[in-house]
C-alpha cells in the first residue's frame, strides 16, 4: 500500500481550508423561556433566569446587552461566530441549551407597568411594589 498518494489529498484538502476568508457574524440566540418573580420592589435587585438555545454549539453568552427604563427591562442575547465566507455553515443536528442568569440592580427605581423584553419579544409584566 502506498502511503503517498493518500498523504497528497489529505495535504490538497487541508490547504484548500487555508486560504478561505472568514467573517464574523452575529445572531440573535433562541429563548425558550424567562422565570422572574411575579412582585418586585421598585428598588431591590431582580433576578431573571433567561433560557437560550442554539443548534452550531453551546450557547456561550458574554454578556447581555440591557436597555433599562422605569417600566421596562430589554435584554438582547446574541452570539457571535467565525464562518467562511466561501463554505457553509454546518451544523451538528444536535441542539444545545444554557441558563444564563442576570441580576438588574433596581436603578432607575422601577415603576407600574414594569415589562420584561428579551430579544424584541415581551415575556411579560411585573408588579412593582412601592
Amino acid at each position: 500500500m502506498k502511503i503517498w498518494p493518500s498523504l497528497g489529498l489529505v495535504a490538497l484538502v487541508l490547504t484548500g481550508c487555508q486560504n478561505n476568508e472568514t467573517e464574523v457574524k452575529t445572531f440573535n440566540m433562541d429563548v425558550s423561556g424567562v422565570v422572574f418573580p411575579v412582585s418586585v420592589g421598585s428598588t431591590e435587585s431582580l433576578t431573571l433566569k433567561v433560557k437560550l438555545g442554539s443548534n452550531c454549539s453551546e450557547p456561550v453568552l458574554k454578556e447581555f446587552k440591557v436597555e433599562r427604563t422605569a417600566n421596562t427591562l430589554s435584554l438582547l442575547a446574541q452570539r457571535t461566530v467565525i464562518v467562511s465566507k466561501e463554505l457553509p455553515l454546518i451544523c451538528p443536528p444536535v441542539y444545545f441549551y444554557a441558563i444564563k442568569t442576570y441580576i438588574d440592580p433596581g436603578t432607575p427605581a422601577r415603576s407600574n407597568p414594569f415589562e420584561v423584553f428579551v430579544n424584541g419579544k415581551s415575556y411579560g409584566m411585573i408588579t412593582v411594589n412601592p
